[in-house]
This record gives structure tokens, C-alpha cells and sequence, in this order.
């Protein structure tokens, strides 16, 4: 495994494919649209194909104030807390890209959950497009409150084709290098 970041041969998307399909099955059956998040540093990932990485997304606790609040209403709607426990995607590549060094493809594995906002492309710069600091925040939790209130775990194709920033919880996912020709193959071998 060490070795594999030195291949430079293709790799089999058929192949690839299968095993996608194999362990992200209630993905795959229900919402087969391909979600996108770009992380930093990746460097210390586990590989498990020379193709992806597979990670834990554990909790964190979270001294904000204002991911506490709003974490609380989450809960309190949709029984988890995203802003701690969530994995953020989005299905517009170029957003992704903006994050880090490459954009990968989300493939949860086993079962999962998502929320998402018909109108608010991502919820922070909202939020600072009203007031750009926490404290106000904090004073004003109606406020968090109401965009909570409109958030749905409803339609993933729908959340991915809006280009809004999806939250989705997992205990395990595969992160795919991904391109937008990659990706269309991949998909089309499992249709």
C-alpha cells in the first residue's frame, strides 16, 4: 500500500465501480448524483485503493458558541448535529476546488443522512452577509433558529443539482479524486 501514491497507470473504473457499488449501496439505489468536498491536507489519510482514500468522520466538540447553538436547533429538528458531526459537499466542482488542492468525490458507505437549504447556498456566508461576527450571533439565537427551521433532509438529487452545501453524516466514506469526465464514466458504468 505504501507504494500505490506511485502509480501512474489508469485505474479500471469498471472495477472501481463494484466496489462502490458493493459497499455504498444506499447511496447508489437512492441517490446516484455525485457530491464533491475538497479537503487540505490529505497527506495522512488511510488508502485503501490506490484510487481513493476511506475515512472515519468522527465528532468534535466544539467550543464555538454559535456552532453550539446551532447544532442545538439541528438536533433538536433533525435528531444530529451536522456542524459537528457532518461531512460538508456541495455538487458544484468549482466550489470545491476553491477549498484545498483537489476535489474529490463523496461516496458514503452504509447508511446515511443530509440536510440541506432550498435557498441558502451555504450558511455561513448568509449568516455574515447579516452580521459579520458571532457575538451578534449569540445574541440573536431566533436568528440561527430560523434558518434552521428551513432546512431539509428531503430530495438529495435536487440538494446537488442546487450547488448549495450539503451536510451529510456517515460513519465511513470513500473520497474519489475526481473530474468531471472521471465522474460521468464512473456514474454511467453504474446506471
Amino acid at each position: 500500500m505504501r507504494l500505490t501514491q506511485y502509480l501512474t497507470e489508469g485505474f479500471d473504473v469498471e472495477y472501481i465501480s463494484g466496489v462502490l457499488q458493493k459497499d455504498c449501496k444506499p447511496y447508489i439505489i437512492n441517490h446516484l448524483e455525485v457530491a464533491f468536498l475538497n479537503l487540505w491536507d490529505y497527506t495522512h489519510w488511510p488508502t485503501v485503493f490506490p484510487w481513493c482514500y476511506f475515512l472515519y468522520r468522527g465528532s468534535y466538540k466544539s467550543n464555538d458558541p454559535g456552532i453550539i447553538i446551532l447544532d442545538k436547533f439541528f438536533n433538536k429538528k433533525f435528531g444530529w448535529m451536522p456542524r459537528s458531526t457532518g461531512v460538508f459537499c456541495t455538487g458544484d466542482f468549482s466550489v470545491a476546488g476553491q477549498y484545498g488542492n483537489a476535489a474529490y468525490s463523496i461516496w458514503p458507505i452504509g447508511p446515511f443522512k443530509f440536510l440541506w437549504h432550498p435557498r441558502v447556498p451555504d450558511l455561513f456566508e448568509a449568516l455574515w452577509d447579516i452580521q459579520n461576527t458571532w457575538g451578534y450571533w449569540i445574541d440573536h439565537p431566533e436568528i440561527l433558529e430560523s434558518f434552521v427551521k428551513d432546512y431539509t433532509n428531503k430530495n438529495f438529487q435536487k440538494a446537488i443539482k442546487s450547488k448549495h452545501e450539503v451536510m451529510i453524516s456517515c460513519k465511513n466514506y470513500y473520497l474519489v479524486r475526481s473530474s468531471d469526465s472521471y465522474d460521468k464514466e464512473l456514474i454511467g458504468e453504474m446506471k
